[in-house]
């Protein structure tokens, strides 16, 4: 039986876009059992070269033609293959998790949706140069995205190396963030009712406080569920966190309160503990928007500290 044949454009350098888009094609016909007794081979090729791109099972990022049915997933063909609600345009890995994102997760359209959005919508941004940060120190200071850790993968002239086994490479490496992703964002379902719970729990107390059990990622969904939480408290090894909740989505230096500047003492727990009154205090991150306590009572006093200073 011949072998499942996916093209895409060929080429020295090759894009975060294609790779993930075939890396996420090669998940789902595993998940699909259509990999038991044929195997995909994946071949870069020219735009030019039509008998390969007529004969194909599958084309990606190549061919000017987005139709699932038979197997096309390109966007570079004029008007594009569409976008997204929120402006962000398809590319060809936002345009395969499209259809076969859920197949991926096991059927889990929530899992495919934090995926859509935590990894495919940066893809796809970038790819199709619509702007995702609009804060730059400099020309040459710059983020470094999934897009730029691909482009790391990339053989320079100097290195005269082969691109098509750079790019098997690359696919590989994809499989394995995008297999990771999906972890994560299992795990993100598995604890959103603990998180909600808990948001419910302070309201009850002090909603300006948030307590959890455990270190999960709680960012997005107290930002999203609540107004007034300042402080997010939760245990981390043999202490208890301290964790200020972000404005938006930059964590660190834009959030709804930060510590009282006074503790922005790093790690002396001794004068932590002499500002603050409380004895177990431990850390005060110099920026102001995390701190630690050894115990959970004492973490609780510090947020509510800090939510009471002016």
């Amino acid at each position: 039986m011949s072998d499942y044949v996916i093209v895409t454009h060929g080429g020295k350098k090759f894009h975060a876009d294609e790779v993930c888009a075939i890396a996420a094609v090669e998940l789902a016909f595993k998940a699909l059992n259509l990999t038991e007794k044929r195997s995909i081979k994946v071949i870069r090729i020219s735009n030019k070269n039509e008998v390969a791109l007529r004969q194909a099972y599958m084309r990606i990022d190549i061919g000017n033609r987005y139709d699932p049915p038979s197997c096309d997933f390109d966007h570079h063909q004029e008007g594009g293959a569409g976008c997204r609600d929120n402006g962000v345009p398809y590319a060809s890995f936002g345009l395969v998790w499209k259809h076969l994102g859920v197949i991926i997760c096991d059927g889990n359209k929530n899992v495919a949706r934090i995926v859509e959005n935590s990894l495919v919508q940066q893809v796809d941004a970038e790819d199709s140069g619509f702007p995702l940060y609009d804060k730059r120190i400099n020309l040459e200071v710059v983020p470094f995205t999934i897009s730029s850790l691909f482009s790391c993968l990339v053989p320079t002239l100097e290195e005269n190396q082969d691109s098509d086994g750079a790019f098997a490479k690359a696919v590989e490496l994809a499989k394995m963030i995008i297999t990771r992703k999906i972890a994560h964002a299992r795990a993100a379902e598995k604890y959103r009712e603990k998180i909600t719970a808990a948001i419910c729990e302070a309201e009850k107390n002090d909603p300006r406080i948030i307590i959890l059990d455990s270190d999960c990622n709680w960012q997005f969904l107290v930002m999203c569920r609540t107004s007034v939480a300042l402080f997010v408290v939760y245990p981390v090894t043999d202490q208890w966190m301290i964790k200020a909740v972000p404005k938006g989505g930059k964590i660190f230096s834009e959030v709804r309160k930060l510590f009282p500047t006074q503790w922005a003492v790093g790690n002396n727990p001794q004068k932590l503990a002499l500002l603050t009154g409380v004895a177990d205090a431990l850390f005060c991150h110099i920026k102001r928007f995390a701190a630690s306590a050894r115990s959970k009572e004492g973490a609780i006093s510090l947020a509510q500290l800090a939510a009471d200073a002016e």
